[in-house]
């Protein structure tokens, strides 16, 4: 635990101080320490600020914590941009360590409620929410999380949609800055081959599993390395669960995706450490 806390604190810092960003005077706790309890939150407490507070305070982590409404305030407050620079530090870093030309893309429901109190529900509103996962047989309302992890279990992007979002269209928002010559599996979802062909002149194969009907099928031992690869992205994603609340104690859908993004960030974290420890 004490290993985690400490190089939580150390990548957001070193993040800040390579970005030049300077904390007001007033301050009482810096931006690094901030940011520190949003991840440690989802690593130990399911995103629970009031229990990751208590703790780093009893623990000496943090003895000048900031009270619980002014310390949310600023964990709301920090840019998105600093996230995915913590994020992107973490994946260069491992991806260099233990670089990797295969790859898996997949999606996840989070749910915001149950689609029979989707009428009611304070944080979204609209059609787009309302999805359905098929590996689950679910039916939900809420955001669709899509991951790119490679081999070793990197996690190398993220994108959070809304539940409603099909998982190409979510794979065609990504950035897909994976090096040449790689290799993308995904399931029967991201079947496109126009897209297919776009890819391939970034150099980059997508190769899904066909729809029964298609013409184009796999051979066997294709199809045999596709179920084998695909299920690291699998357990990315029960990782995930793990770390996820059974609901979510928020009034705002900021204050949502911001748990959404700490817990996304702590996976990789534990991967982090459990990589180079």
């Amino acid at each position: 635990m004490d290993l985690k806390i400490i190089a939580v604190y150390c990548i957001c810092d070193d993040v800040l101080n390579i970005l030049n960003i300077k904390d007001n005077q007033q301050c009482l706790i810096s931006s690094a320490e901030v940011m520190t309890v949003g991840i440690v939150s989802a690593l130990f407490y399911g995103g629970n600020i009031v229990a990751a507070r208590e703790f780093l305070k009893i623990g000496n982590y943090i003895p000048n914590i900031l009270s619980h409404s002014r310390l949310h305030r600023r964990l709301l407050a920090i840019p998105q941009e600093l996230w995915n620079a913590v994020f992107s530090i973490l994946r260069e870093t491992l991806h260099y360590l233990f670089p990797s030309t295969e790859f898996a893309v997949d999606s996840c429901p989070v749910l915001a409620c149950q689609p029979c109190r989707s009428w009611r529900c304070k944080l979204y509103q609209g059609k787009q929410y309302l999805g359905y996962c098929a590996a689950k047989k679910l039916h939900y309302y809420g955001l669709k999380i899509h991951l790119i992890v490679s081999e070793h279990g990197i996690l190398m992007e993220f994108l959070i949609t809304p539940a409603s979002c099909a998982d190409i269209s979510g794979l065609k928002c990504m950035e897909i800055d994976l090096p040449e010559q790689s290799i993308l599996y995904g399931d029967r979802a991201y079947s496109s081959k126009s897209f297919e062909e776009e890819l391939q002149e970034l150099e980059i194969s997508l190769i899904p599993q066909r729809k029964w009907a298609s013409k184009h099928q796999h051979s066997g031992h294709l199809r045999f390395l596709l179920s084998r690869r695909r299920k690291v992205v699998e357990t990315v994603f029960s990782q995930i669960a793990k770390l996820m609340p059974r609901s979510f104690s928020v009034r705002t859908a900021k204050g949502l995706q911001a748990r959404i993004l700490w817990i996304i960030l702590a996976c990789a974290f534990n991967r982090f450490v459990n990589l180079t420890a």
